[in-house]
């Protein structure tokens, strides 16, 4: 009794084992990201906190399960529904580009909510800061979100990405640059809050510095997304380190 032999299936190592693992640490972050909203909605049900607030929370958590489950979706689909196809391998599926949409919308949303704590803090002080901030990163995030969003629905198979690797490096190079920018901004507006007092002072100086760290991680990550991206477009590496990033920004987020 004959039997049909099973297709030649590439090793998956560097493109879907990436992205499996790139989904195990996605998986872990949603859950610090539960934990930290769970606790700040928590704390500040009897207090004065902006509803706008509260519900820009409950809504960058949707999108962060929303997130999650996209992405489960798309490895279930390429390690079990179409394992054995090596054709549908090499097609991007519909949950990555829909994964991709709500990640550019989260990290967008971050970005505005970012900026308009920015004027809060600059209540009652000179508005030059905020209105300069605003004028580069809401514009730019905008154009860029879009653009990439454009790109990612015209590519249909994974080697399409080396046509669109111009709009993913403007993209990260922007969020880098704008997570740099945002950063530096509160640092300098927490500094000048500084009183002359010790401990007060140092407690400014602290945060200032977790305020710096954060930017600063976010802007190395969506870094590294770019070189593994532009050095390693042959696998999938970029796309298990993007999974994580955007976990990261709304972590980073609810931390502060």
């Amino acid at each position: 009794m004959s039997t049909t032999p099973l297709p030649d299936i590439p090793s998956l190592n560097d493109t879907y084992g990436a992205v499996l693992l790139g989904l195990v640490a996605a998986s872990t972050l949603f859950g610090f990201s539960t934990v930290q909203a769970f606790i700040y909605l928590r704390t500040h049900t009897q207090t004065s906190d902006l509803k706008l607030w509260k519900l820009s929370i409950y809504g960058l958590w949707f999108l962060d399960a929303l997130h999650l489950a996209l992405i489960t979706i798309m490895v279930y689909h390429y390690l079990i529904t179409e394992y054995l196809d090596p054709i549908e391998l090499l097609q991007i599926t519909w949950s990555f580009k829909a994964n991709e949409v709500v990640s550019i919308l989260m990290i967008y949303s971050i970005h505005v909510l970012y900026t308009y704590r920015l004027w809060i803090m600059s209540r009652g002080r000179n508005c030059t800061l905020p209105m300069v901030v605003s004028i580069l990163v809401i514009p730019t995030v905008t154009a860029t979100s879009i653009i990439l969003c454009w790109a990612i629905f015209r590519s249909d198979l994974w080697s399409d990405v080396l046509n669109i690797q111009w709009a993913i490096t403007l993209t990260l190079a922007n969020m880098a640059a704008v997570d740099i920018i945002l950063a530096a901004s509160f640092c300098y507006l927490l500094s000048s809050a500084r009183t002359g007092f010790g401990p007060s002072d140092t407690l400014v100086v602290k945060i200032m510095a977790f305020t710096f760290d954060t930017g600063l991680l976010t802007s190395i990550c969506s870094l590294s997304v770019l070189l593994a991206c532009v050095l390693m477009s042959s696998n999938l590496v970029y796309v298990g380190i993007d999974l994580v990033v955007t976990k990261l920004y709304i972590n980073s987020f609810l931390a502060m």
